[in-house]
């Protein structure tokens, strides 16, 4: 790298280029899980797969490709120094950035930008022949790996694979860091550039390939699933319903098609998956009028609401919420508490009532009648009419989605 001809242009152009390995590990990690998902749609409902190393290896794979590509690809145009430049400024910015937003991550990229720095300065100034300038670089870059490596390692497991770009910009970062020994040890040679990046990709693939072979869902490693049941007791029609992005084999013999059931079910909110399904003998929840008194240009509406006889809904455990919706309410206190009214929206939740319910009190406009929507929420499919029992190889994913059982009814008060 010593002896390089550079010029305020070749360093401008090598600053702005050492973007590109940044952007390319963001993208890398999307079009990793976005693959994954397209081959396991299970992986869509998770953070990380059961067994996620040989996926790992493989992001890592990723930006170790995009990285030895943009360098091994502009040093022939740009010039190894001034690529490093552009890799060492990089971690400098950045490293003034996070000081102004999260002071106690600056040094992520501070460090590596000035141990880089002073091992560059070393090899101009004191360095001695290629031996020295080497061990310069590399004992600056050094500072990189001890910084950067263990944040890697800890993002992996904390953020897991749906959410990789993170491990994968500082993996990124850790690529720049090393920049300057790239560009001191590797020889020049097309052949040889390609074969490194080559190698690289190759890594990529065959860990992908080993990730797919050693985590498939098995009964200790199940793949998860999202089902509910909606009955709308008004009309007598039930759905089978999902919001999994992309169904597992065994949701998608409950459903078929995609629809918007917020309206009646406002805790699915845009289009889900469903299929029609068998009216089961479920209690509806019930609305009661205690007192409706008139307030200037309001009245005041107090209401009893209960789950419905023979709850808790389902089979499997006790009624978990009723969830009330309404528009054109001034206040709301359920319960005697007060509770948020946007834009005259009531949708609120109440959690684990009793078998009397829970008393309601709404302020509504005088001389409008008040159309509210209460739906009960339960737990457990097992003994519903057309349920069919998952494999072994088939779980439930931890959501508020999973074996819930609604039945929904309309007032007009």
């Amino acid at each position: 790298m010593r002896g390089e001809r550079t010029t305020a242009g070749t360093l401008a152009l090598g600053f702005a280029s050492a973007l590109l390995p940044l952007a390319g590990a963001v993208a890398g990690s999307v079009a990793l899980w976005w693959v994954m998902g397209l081959v396991r749609p299970g992986y869509g409902e998770m953070l990380d797969p059961w067994r996620p190393w040989g996926f790992r290896v493989a992001l890592l794979g990723i930006v170790a490709t995009v990285w030895t590509a943009w360098f091994l690809g502009l040093r022939r145009s740009l010039g190894g120094a001034a690529l490093a430049f552009g890799a060492l400024g990089w971690l400098a910015v950045l490293g003034v950035v996070l000081a102004a937003v999260t002071p106690g991550g600056s040094y992520l990229a501070a460090l590596p930008a000035l141990a880089g720095a002073v091992a560059g300065l070393l090899t101009l100034r004191v360095a001695r022949g290629v031996v020295g300038r080497r061990v310069a670089v590399t004992l600056g870059a050094a500072v990189g790996v001890v910084v950067l490596v263990p944040i890697v390692l800890l993002f992996f497991p904390a953020l897991g694979l749906a959410t990789g770009a993170a491990p994968a910009v500082v993996a990124a970062l850790l690529g720049l860091a090393l920049t300057p020994v790239l560009a001191a040890l590797w020889p020049r040679g097309r052949r040889r550039a390609l074969g490194l990046v080559g190698a690289c990709a190759a890594v990529g693939v065959v860990a992908l390939v080993v990730g797919f072979v050693a985590d498939p869902f098995d009964a200790e490693h199940p793949e998860p699933t999202r089902l509910a049941y909606a009955l709308d007791a008004d009309t007598g029609s039930a759905h089978w319903v999902s919001d999994e992005g992309t169904p597992s084999r065994w949701t998608a013999q409950f459903v078929d098609t995609e629809t918007d059931l917020s309206e009646p079910f406002p805790m699915f909110a845009g289009e889900v998956h469903a299929g029609d399904a068998e009216a089961a003998d479920l209690p509806a929840p019930v609305v009661d009028v205690l007192d409706a008194e008139p307030a200037g240009d309001a009245r005041v509406l107090t209401l009893r609401v209960t789950p419905g006889a023979g709850a808790p809904i389902g089979t499997a455990g006790a009624l978990r919420y009723v969830q009330l919706n309404a528009s054109s309410v001034e206040s709301a206190k359920v319960a005697g508490r007060t509770v948020p009214v946007e834009g005259g929206a009531l949708d609120t939740r109440f959690y684990a009532p009793g078998d009397d319910g829970f008393e309601v009190r709404l302020v509504v406009p005088a001389g409008q009648p008040l159309d509210l929507r209460v739906v009960a929420a339960g737990g457990g499919l097992e003994d519903l009419p057309g349920f069919r029992p998952r494999p072994a190889d088939v779980g439930v994913a931890g959501s508020h989605t999973s074996e819930l059982v609604l039945v929904g009814t309309s007032v007009s008060l």
